[in-house]
């Protein structure tokens, strides 16, 4: 099959005669588990205007856990941050342009950092800039 899901699977191969009688031949047991990975990362509109916000788009490959978005100025400290989804495919998060504390963030280049864990729990992670800019 090429549409397995995460989890314990168990196949068998039986056998059965003219009569109707059927036999066990074989059963197998296996856990099954896709890494994820970030394909994609972006923001749209790219630049932003921070007093509109922005998009924040990334796809995964699979489902993800403890999804984070965390926004850096070039000095690296903390604009804001955020919980998202893990679900495979294409997720989207809105910024509204903001710091931690609520204020309209100024015009300037941004770090984008987008981390979480497998069904394996080995750490993904994907960064790209942002760049707002006020008219």
């Amino acid at each position: 099959p090429t549409n397995l899901v995460n989890g314990k699977h168990t196949y068998t191969v039986s056998a059965k005669d003219k009569v109707g009688n059927t036999k066990l031949l074989s059963s197998v047991s296996f856990n099954y588990s896709v890494e994820a990975s970030i394909k994609e990362a972006y923001s749209y509109p790219e630049p932003f205007s921070p007093d509109k916000g922005v998009t924040l788009r990334y796809i995964l490959t699979a489902p993800a856990s403890d999804i984070k978005i965390r926004i850096y100025n070039l000095s690296g400290m903390l604009i804001n941050e955020f919980d998202c989804d893990g679900n495979a495919g294409q997720n989207n998060k809105y910024w509204n342009g903001q710091d931690k504390s609520g204020n309209i963030i100024f015009s300037n280049v941004y770090w984008c950092y987008i981390t979480g864990k497998d069904s394996r729990g080995k750490e993904i992670n994907k960064k790209f800039k942002l760049c707002g800019w006020a008219k």
